[in-house]
This record gives C-alpha cells, structure tokens and sequence, in this order.
C-alpha cells in the first residue's frame, strides 16, 4: 500500500510538474502575444499621428494659399477700383475740357 501510495504521490508530482510546464509555457506565449499587439498598436498610433501631422501641415499650407490668394484678389480689386475712379475722373475732365471748348 505505501508503494502504491508513493507512486501515486510520485505519478501526481510528475502530472503537477508537467502542468506547471505548460502552464508557463502558455504564460509566455500570451506574454510573446501581448507584446506583438503592443508594438502593433504603437506602430499603428505612430502612423495615424503621422498621418494627422501630414493633414494638418497641408491644411495650413492651403490655408495660407488661399490667404494670399484673397489678397491678390483684393489688391486687384483695389487696383481695378482705382482705375475706374482714375477713367472717370479723366472722362470727366475731358467733358469739362469739351465743354469750355465749345464756349
């Protein structure tokens, strides 16, 4: 009866040992699992960061566009305004100088 019983305490510490085994083993392959996904999802932040940094970096740069685009158009505008002030002023000296002519 003790051998028997030896050998079933024996045949457990074996069964409990190769338990622990795979249990460990288990452990590091999630432990290698986890630090794929993390270092999955830092690169993908990474990227996404950069992609957002692209966007806003053009989104400036066709926000100054568009700045010195409207100022051109306002200064053209200006300088159209101001041409057509400078036309009639003329036509108007012209038709004053038409006029003392004809007196």
């Amino acid at each position: 009866m003790e051998s028997f019983r030896v050998e079933m305490e024996n045949l457990h510490l074996e069964k409990v040992k190769e338990l622990k085994m795979r249990e460990e083993a288990a452990m590091d392959r999630i432990k290698s699992k986890e630090r794929e996904i993390e270092k999955a999802s830092f690169t993908h932040r990474q990227k996404v960061l950069s992609a957002e940094e692209t966007m806003r970096l053009r989104e400036n740069d066709i926000k100054k566009t568009v700045e010195m685009e409207l100022i051109l158009v306002k200064n053209e505008k200006d300088r159209m305004q101001q041409a057509i002030i400078d036309y009639e002023r003329k036509l108007s000296e012209m038709e004053q100088f038409k006029l003392r002519l004809e007196k």
